[in-house]
């Protein structure tokens, strides 16, 4: 996921706004997030009025959106005035993207007591297989005999991760 993302960074949805995308002849519903960003992990965002901005395109209705139902399953439910790290897909040809698999690239920066943690739509089934690894440690314990391990995971730890793989 963090290779083939885009972009990648954290930040605030302070705004989502209803468009439309013209497909095959037609108009489908579309919202644009915008998001005030706090960290760039990868690719490049928008500077307006001396803040860092990302606008990402998705498929979807504004109404489903702040009903918190989703327009496909697995897309991400965003929140205005909520923290994410999002790992983002590039635009197709209708400047239309998502987060790299879906939920599995939407995580949600939580506080959890005296650290932030991070924990995406799929509460990270799957992400930390090698807890061996710097970085791959699981904040959740994972039951005994299970190969699946999920969990929350603290925010710095995900950073780190991340910075690990992209070589910075």
């Amino acid at each position: 996921m963090t290779t083939q993302s885009e972009k990648i960074f954290r930040g605030t949805l302070i705004d989502a706004a209803k468009t439309k995308v013209n497909i095959g002849g037609g108009e489908i519903a579309a919202v644009v997030y915008t998001f005030d960003v706090t960290e760039v992990f990868k690719g490049q965002v928008q500077t307006v009025k001396d803040r860092r901005v990302a606008k990402v395109t998705m498929l979807g209705t504004l109404q489903k959106q702040q009903a918190g139902q989703r327009v496909l399953p697995g897309l991400p439910l965003l929140s205005t005035g909520k923290q994410y790290l999002l790992m983002v897909a590039p635009a197709g040809p209708t400047g239309l993207t998502t987060t790299m698999g879906l939920g599995q690239g939407a995580f949600q920066i939580l506080s959890g007591g005296k650290t932030e943690v991070a924990v995406n739509e799929f509460n990270n089934i799957g992400l930390f297989t090698d807890t061996s690894q710097p970085g791959a440690r699981i904040a959740a314990p994972v039951s005994a005999g299970s190969d699946r391990q999920k969990g929350a995971i603290p925010y710095t730890e995900l950073a780190a991760q991340i910075h690990t793989l992209l070589g910075q």
